[in-house]
């Protein structure tokens, strides 16, 4: 290992067959599914808002804004409220996961671009990728997917 090297830790989850992970600094906290009110008229990948301790926050279905098949059954599912930032603001939302794993610990050196071939997710919002056993963690940038889903809805 190149002692120049960064480790920095990550939450792992899953969504369908696909593993996501977040830097563990963005976030805030794991949350048993809870009653998503519906607002009219949003998209179908913002289903609505969730109160958490008083703070309203908006739920983002990262699964459809990836267009990754995940688990129907919502009551099993969980929430990872993450914080992001937009235009310089910060704020907070709810990502629901099919499965919360673990947290795991990688050398920034260990983290290279997402494969161009092999992954069926949209690469716009995904910061890298690392190897996980078999498998490749896919690491995603909450902030892109906050300002894609936030110029999105500005246009609705």
């Amino acid at each position: 290992m190149n002692e120049l090297s960064e480790t920095k830790e990550f939450l792992t989850f899953s969504l369908g067959d696909e593993t996501i992970a977040l830097e563990a600094t963005q976030v805030r906290e794991v949350l048993k599914f809870t009653h998503i009110t519906a607002v009219p008229r949003m998209p179908e990948y913002l289903p609505g808002l969730i109160n958490v301790r008083g703070n309203v926050i908006a739920v983002v279905d990262l699964g459809l804004v990836l267009n990754i098949n995940t688990v129907e059954d919502q009551k099993k599912n969980w929430l990872v409220i993450t914080d992001g930032c937009l235009k310089d603001e910060a704020m907070q939302v709810g990502i629901p996961a099919d499965a919360v794993r673990d947290v795991i610990r990688l050398d920034t050196e260990d983290i290279g671009p997402p494969p161009e071939i092999g992954i069926n997710i949209d690469t716009e919002f995904i910061q890298g990728a690392a190897k996980q056993d078999d498998a490749f963690l896919i690491i995603i940038n909450v902030d892109k997917v906050i300002a894609a889903v936030y110029a999105d809805f500005c246009q609705e």
